[in-house]
């Protein structure tokens, strides 16, 4: 009898496990989309008070004690360090697509992300922090939609890993 009770609480506690891994994947969309938001906020600040390249901007932005352990960021950062010659843009789309499973990214989020990239580096300062702006609406839009959405994902994932690994349990006794 207590090998049953045992079992049945490692089956329980290994489905609701599982459900806390699906949780945490919905909190890393938040947590990246919050990310490429302030680096678009740093991005927008650096273009209105210095003239620093993208490039130098990005390892500024990376040397950022928060920042160290997103690997965008330090794919972005290698690659601009290695591609001295390429474009940005092209630089950037590498990382984003280099690190797009890490991210946990819809890929509305990874198409919009690819065009800001792309569009970003090209034109006069107004141009820049107009485009800048636009991002930053069209980002923030999209992290409301997650917040939203991972609560009601997370909420009913937490309750069905539960009642699967009771409905094994029951099964199985």
């Amino acid at each position: 009898m207590e090998i049953k009770l045992f079992g049945s609480g490692i089956i329980i506690f290994a489905s609701v496990l599982t459900g806390m891994i699906l949780v945490n994947k919905n909190k890393q969309r938040e947590s990246s989309l919050s990310m490429f938001i302030l680096f678009i906020k740093y991005i927008k600040n650096e273009i209105s008070y210095s003239r620093r390249t993208l490039s130098e901007i990005t390892k500024t932005f990376a040397a950022d004690k928060k920042s160290k352990k997103n690997k965008f960021l330090q794919q972005l950062e290698f690659n601009c360090n290695s591609q001295t010659l390429s474009p940005y843009s092209i630089s950037a789309i590498n990382a984003l697509n280099n690190t797009k499973k890490s991210l946990s990214l819809s890929e509305t989020d990874l198409a919009l992300l690819s065009n800001f990239f792309n569009d970003v580096g090209k034109g006069d300062a107004e141009s820049q922090l107009a485009l800048c702006s636009h991002y930053l609406t069209l980002l923030d839009e999209a992290l409301t939609d997650a917040k939203s959405t991972a609560v009601k994902k997370n909420k009913m994932t937490t309750q069905v890993s539960f009642l699967s690994g009771l409905f094994i349990v029951i099964l199985l006794i």
